[in-house]
């Protein structure tokens, strides 16, 4: 006890003054309501949050639970749906696989137990009278063919929907095949049927052209009589045939032969067909080259008719030929007149200068009055167009290119390679027509040598620059003498200075700075004959009154290089240079620019 006192004691001593334990209360003091009332705010806020998520969470979970029993209800009446289709479906299988089995198979069946009692009966009525064996014998017939029959009138019910079908579309064919047309009877007789009026007039017209010899044909005065009727899209009268039975009725003196028409305009009528066949492949012969995807045609349509002709339009094969190896219209010749011009007689003729010159070269030196003058020139009656594949080689344009060049001034250009052109294989349908090129369609191009671009060097260097022994823009004095006659503003309107030739006609003249030659002019008055070269940045410099130049427009020059000789051309009163310097399109005063300053 006594060392428990004495430790406590000890520690009473070393404890703090109570002082010091009084400012700790005093603090707990103020402290502890601050800290109970955010302890009681946090716990508020902690139970409302709670209470809203809890809240919200139940709200969803609630209308989760009700949109998963609406989808599950309406998957499991889909379901039901699904179901009831399936035995609905089940249903009318079984029930058509009734049908059919009471319809084929059930009287089938039903032959053999109805056979085999008939069977018996008749054995047992072997030994009596045959009227009964023979009315036996019928009905063990009737039992065999009258499950038969009733699978015949089964068979029937199905049948009669298709079989009807058929019907239906036989009809409709047949009566498809049926068209309105016209009966024609001319003078009195039936010679065909035709679809309107106007294919019997265009039949009329056709016999009355194949009557070359309109003398000794003699036609139908008669006026037709048509019909309406109905027949067969087949029993059309084709026009030839139509054209062959006006001949026919006309009454005259007919031959069966070979009509040949160019266009549709009949020529004549040969009883030659092949011979006038060899003349027309002769003449497209003459085309021909045998290369491979060639076709040789005439311009004009052919066609050869078999039919009736007038006899008075056989021709012979030699005037056939004579006919297409003729010219259409010959050649048109006009006698110049007093006040003619070529230009007035090209429009008189529908035809421009350049035709007019091409059939009579040199007209415009030598026309006069009088003067015989072609302004048209007759053409070939049968032209021959021919179509050939071509391959040739055709060369391709070359680009440029621009590279960037620190050796030039800005705003200049040099060539530093040239451009080679390119070769392309070229496969084309060419038409010609009697030799002469009409059109050309590119089929395939195929690249053979590709072109080399031509390459030009684009100045980037500044236009000038500072310098310390050439002037602050680097500029220098573009002449020997430094003697200036007159300074720039010494008049009104002087905007340059004037430099002394020294008494020397021709003293050379210099460029002040790099360049590139913009402007060589010669004037009776002001400036004189001139030179202008431009620095780039918007710098030039002006070289007036002089005797001559060495330079021209687009020359590069270097600085100090002499570009002319000092004269006394333009407005001047003596031999002198007039030196401009131009900013910007504005003359500037030269001093500012140019080494030196040079005065009297």
């Amino acid at each position: 006890m006594l060392k428990t006192g004495s430790a406590v004691k000890k520690y009473i001593s070393d404890s703090p003054k109570k002082s010091e334990f009084n400012k700790f209360d005093k603090f707990l003091s103020y402290v502890k309501p601050f800290l109970l009332a955010v302890l009681r705010l946090l716990g508020k806020a902690f139970v409302k949050t709670y209470r809203f998520v809890y809240y919200y969470s139940a709200l969803e979970l609630r209308r989760f639970r009700k949109i998963r029993r609406k989808n599950q209800q309406l998957i499991d009446k889909i379901e039901d749906s699904f179901e009831q289709y399936r035995r609905l479906s089940a249903s009318r299988r079984k029930m058509r696989l009734s049908r059919v089995y009471t319809s084929f198979i059930a009287p089938i069946a039903s032959i053999k137990n109805d056979v085999k009692m008939c069977s018996e009966r008749i054995k047992n009525l072997s030994k009596q009278k045959l009227s009964f064996l023979i009315r036996e014998f019928c009905n063990l017939f009737i039992i065999i063919f009258r499950p038969i029959l009733k699978l015949i009138f089964a068979l029937c019910s199905y049948a009669a929907p298709f079989a009807a079908l058929l019907l239906l579309t036989l009809t409709i064919n047949y009566f498809n095949n049926l068209t309105f047309a016209l009966s024609v009877e001319y003078d009195g007789k039936f010679i065909g049927y035709v679809n309107s009026e106007s294919e019997f007039d265009a039949a009329k017209e056709t016999a009355q052209q194949r009557a070359l010899n309109e003398v000794s044909f003699k036609p139908i005065d008669s006026p037709p009589k048509f019909t309406l009727c109905v027949i067969n899209s087949e029993d059309v009268t084709s026009q030839d045939d139509l054209v062959d039975q006006m001949l026919v009725q006309s009454g005259n003196d007919i031959v069966s032969a070979s009509g040949f028409y160019v266009d549709d305009v009949f020529i004549g009528a040969t009883s030659a067909p092949n011979e006038l066949l060899l003349i027309l492949d002769d003449m497209l012969n003459a085309h021909r080259t045998g290369k491979d995807n060639e076709t040789v045609s005439f311009v004009r349509k052919i066609k050869l008719t078999e039919g009736w002709f007038p006899s008075s339009s056989l021709v012979s094969t030699e005037y056939i030929q004579q006919t297409l190896y003729g010219d259409i219209d010959g050649a048109e010749y006009y006698t110049s007149k007093y006040g003619d011009s070529p230009y007035r007689i090209a429009k008189m003729f529908g035809l421009t200068l350049t035709e007019l010159e091409a059939m009579n070269p040199g007209i415009l030196d030598w026309l006069g009055v009088g003067e015989k003058i072609l302004v048209s020139r007759s053409e070939p009656y049968m032209k021959v167009k021919v179509t050939r594949r071509e391959t040739y080689e055709e060369t391709t344009n070359y680009g440029t290119t621009n590279v960037k060049d620190s050796t030039l001034y800005y705003g200049f250009t040099k060539v530093k390679s040239s451009g080679k052109k390119g070769i392309d294989e070229v496969v084309a349908d060419v038409v010609y027509i009697d030799g002469v090129e009409v059109s050309r369609t590119e089929i395939s191009r195929t690249t053979v040598k590709e072109p080399v671009n031509q390459v030009i060097a684009v100045g980037t260097a500044a236009p000038y620059s500072p310098g310390t022994d050439v002037g602050s823009y680097g500029l220098i004095w573009p002449a020997n003498s430094k003697k200036v006659n007159c300074h720039y503003g010494g008049y009104e309107g002087h905007t340059g200075i004037d430099i002394s030739a020294g008494g020397i006609y021709g003293a050379p003249i210099y460029a002040a700075q790099a360049g590139k030659v913009v402007s060589v002019k010669r004037l009776s008055y002001g400036y004189g004959l001139h030179v202008i070269i431009d620095h780039g940045g918007g710098l030039r410099t002006l070289y007036a009154h002089c005797s001559k130049i060495d330079v021209k427009v687009g020359d590069i020059v270097s600085q100090g290089q002499k570009i002319a000789g000092m004269g006394l051309t333009g407005n001047t009163t003596g031999l002198h240079l007039h030196f401009e310097i131009i900013l910007n399109g504005k003359a500037i005063n030269p001093y500012n620019y140019i080494k030196g300053n040079y005065r009297k």
